[in-house]
């Protein structure tokens, strides 16, 4: 509790360095003077049309696809919404020029009825509204134009999946907001994860709502004998080890 009151003290004491997305800190948060970061992001933002204030969460998703770009291996994001984390992923890591294929995976819809439980859908309301995302499927579209190696799937996970051509993934991305569809993507997708290739779960420990998903995840990896490392922007990040 002393510590605890400390950390508060110091926090108001001290100008938080970063206070958006659910996380406030006092520690530094450099990334965000990077020239190449800004220009990904103000890129982003523009052609995607997004709001979004999760520099932090945008900081490890790139982070994470610039390690992985220099692997043999393509890219995947289960659940786009407007495009803005790959938006701005092919502008930061100049993307034209990797030799990679992005697939970009959504139902452009909002969340299937029949894929998710009962307590999902207590809780996704706003997500199970069709009306909610009209023209998002051709806004996407357009924000990617131009851009080599894309492939936008417009489907259910996992029934759709098998659009994807690459058998081999070096980075994937997953926000999906159902339990069955991430599970599905996970199980689909596993085995053809390079070693040393990573994934990023939006939501793993975003909020307590979506506690249902994460200990879904937890189960798998147990499974898979994987460990998840739970970021405290909310994110969940796995790496791809040896014989894993």
């Amino acid at each position: 509790m002393i510590t605890k009151i400390k950390t508060i003290l110091q926090i108001l004491y001290r100008k938080p360095q970063y206070f958006e997305d659910g996380m406030i800190s006092i520690h530094l948060s450099n990334f965000r003077k990077d020239p190449k970061f800004v220009k990904a992001k103000q890129i982003s933002l523009k052609r995607t049309g997004a709001s979004e204030d999760i520099d932090w969460r945008l900081h490890v998703f790139l982070w994470a696809a610039k390690t992985c770009s220099k692997l043999n291996g393509d890219f995947i994001e289960c659940g786009v919404n407007t495009g803005f984390l790959c938006r701005a992923c092919v502008e930061f890591l100049d993307w034209d020029n990797l030799g990679k294929t992005m697939y970009l995976i959504d139902t452009f819809e909002g969340i299937p009825v029949e894929l998710v439980t009962e307590k999902e859908k207590k809780i996704n309301k706003q997500y199970l509204n069709p009306k909610g995302y009209k023209g998002t499927y051709s806004s996407v579209k357009q924000a990617f134009q131009g851009i080599d190696n894309i492939r936008i799937i417009k489907g259910k996970v996992p029934s759709c999946l098998g659009e994807v051509k690459s058998e081999k993934i070096a980075f994937m991305s997953i926000d999906m907001n159902s339990v069955v569809a991430e599970i599905g993507a996970l199980e689909y997708f596993w085995d053809k994860i390079v070693e040393g290739g990573m994934i990023v779960l939006d939501d793993y420990g975003y909020s307590p709502k979506y506690l249902e998903q994460r200990l879904a995840i937890d189960q798998w990896a147990s499974k898979q004998g994987v460990d998840i490392l739970s970021v405290a922007t909310g994110q969940g990040l796995i790496l791809k080890s040896k014989n894993k």
